[in-house]
């Protein structure tokens, strides 16, 4: 073999292939290309409405990530992402809305295959890992009406996720992660929400939520029935985890530098709850730790922590929302800490402090007083813990 023969062949052996950029105008462009896909390559959609997306298995990178890019963000509109044993895939600056319609089932769930259930949701994502979701609009018709909204997004049995810099809206819940691992939820604004936010469960691990703002929820405050099967009241979180059966936990849990409002519009909503069970006898969770949150709500819970080992409450703001009156305890968030064993809560502000718990160390914590002429959290005063 001559030396420009085999320097050939060293180079296309060692240098990587040359990433190719697609152009496509609908789905069928889209389906003739996807199976070429390699990774580094990316497909921008121009501006139209794109139907369902579904994919089981069709993209498979290697260390670097396949894009699907809309060329104006929210321009390119789907009405569903369903994913499936996918790896090395982002989503760049797609909106994904779909018309009202709470009582039809509209897939199959992708963890039995085949198996039908009541999936409303408009984006799910299982059995995958390297998963990235940026600039994304995800919302349902864009109405007053709260009870005609969707489920958002539903992420199942898939690791190494980013999910940042999207706005959710108009939403039933926003976001589920149910046994993820290795999770960052960053920099995405929720507004105008039924029920929950962000919704960490089942044997989930490694998760950061960091700079979030919630704002504007309206969960159904009236119930209908005296027991938990009859009671259709919202239990609303902008911020939950909770394990679905009791042999489950969550593992490696940090919520930062998150802002969660009642809202000038919104309803009282609960800001950061995580409880391992909901009767309290399922395994704690472990590893979890809440830091330099900023609350003004008009719920009981600011921050909740039940069934938990090695906990960490710190630097937190939980403060009464403006539009609240009065000095009454349900209405006033605060830190409450029950059956945890291993807490440091440090340097907190806040009007209420629950710590019933086997171990903790509260140290310079601030506690706001109600003045009850003014009947505005802006206006309480505080002392030293």
């Amino acid at each position: 073999m001559n030396l420009f023969k085999k320097i050939c062949v060293f180079f296309c052996l060692v240098s990587p292939l040359v990433a190719v950029n697609y152009q496509v105008k609908n789905l069928k462009e889209f389906n003739k290309i996807v199976k070429k896909l390699a990774s580094g390559d990316s497909i921008f959609f121009a501006p139209g409405k794109y139907g369902k997306l579904n994919l089981n298995g069709q993209i498979k990178g290697t260390n670097n990530y396949i894009k699907l890019i809309s060329k104006e963000v929210g321009q390119a509109e789907f009405t569903n992402i369903y994913l499936q044993n996918i790896k090395y895939l982002e989503l760049d600056g797609f909106k994904i809305s779909q018309t009202p319609n709470r009582e039809k089932y509209i897939s199959p769930d992708p963890r039995d295959d085949g198996r039908k259930v009541w999936e409303d949701r408009s984006i799910v994502i299982a059995k995958s890992e390297e998963i990235i979701i940026r600039n994304c609009i995800i919302s349902d018709m864009e109405d007053e009406n709260h009870n005609n909204d969707h489920n958002g997004l539903t992420i199942r049995d898939t690791k190494f996720i980013l999910f940042e810099k999207n706005d959710l809206s108009h939403l039933y819940t926003a976001a589920i992660f149910q046994d993820v691992s290795n999770v960052e939820i960053i920099q995405n604004n929720f507004h105008d929400i039924r029920n929950d936010g962000i919704n960490i469960a089942g044997k989930s691990k490694k998760v950061l939520i960091k700079g979030n703002r919630f704002e504007n929820f309206f969960p159904h405050t009236v119930s209908v029935g005296s027991d938990s099967k009859t009671d259709k009241r919202d239990h609303a979180d902008h911020i939950q985890v909770y394990s679905v059966k009791a042999n489950e936990r969550a593992e490696d849990i940090k919520i930062m530098n998150n802002t969660s409002l009642m809202g000038n519009k919104g309803k009282p909503t609960q800001s950061i709850f995580i409880q391992a069970s909901p009767d309290g006898s399922g395994i704690d969770n472990f590893n979890i730790q809440i830091i330099g949150n900023y609350i003004s709500n008009g719920h009981y819970h600011g921050i909740s922590v039940f069934d938990a080992k090695n906990v960490v409450i710190e630097k937190n703001i939980v403060l009464q929302s403006k539009n609240m009156l009065g000095c009454d305890v349900l209405n006033s968030p605060g830190i409450h800490i029950r059956r945890v064993e291993g807490a440091i809560i440090n340097q907190n502000t806040s009007r209420e402090y629950t710590l019933d718990q086997k171990s903790y160390s509260p140290q310079n914590n601030e506690i706001l007083k109600c003045e009850k002429s003014t009947q505005k959290s802006e206006n309480s005063k505080s002392v030293k813990k």
